[in-house]
């Protein structure tokens, strides 16, 4: 693959997942803020799938700013980079995904 393909698909992708993770940023700021409500019952603050679930949920709009990074890598044409660091919110996702499926009773 030569330099303009990979220019051409990293400011592709780089577009959609800009686009996709600002108007995701919005609903998941006020989704964090409200998750402080996962410890209202007693002990649920020792409990470590709801910690891991808090900091999950904390983590996306975190994550999506960070992502917004990624068009300083496009600019210092270092691609493969920029399109890893613009789906890292993807992680905060599939955890949150994995821990929804797998710790709950």
């Amino acid at each position: 693959m030569n330099t303009e393909n990979k220019h051409t698909a990293a400011w592709i992708i780089l577009i959609v997942t800009s686009i996709f993770f600002a108007l995701a940023i919005i609903p998941s700021i006020y989704i964090s803020v409200m998750s402080v409500m996962l410890f209202d019952a007693p002990g649920s603050e020792k409990n470590p799938a709801v910690l891991a679930f808090f900091y999950t949920v904390v983590s996306f709009p975190i994550l999506c700013g960070v992502s917004f990074t990624s068009w300083i890598f496009f600019i210092l044409k270092l691609y493969k980079t920029s399109v890893v660091v613009s789906l890292l919110p993807l992680l905060s996702l599939l955890a949150g995904v994995f821990q929804l499926t797998f710790t709950t009773p």
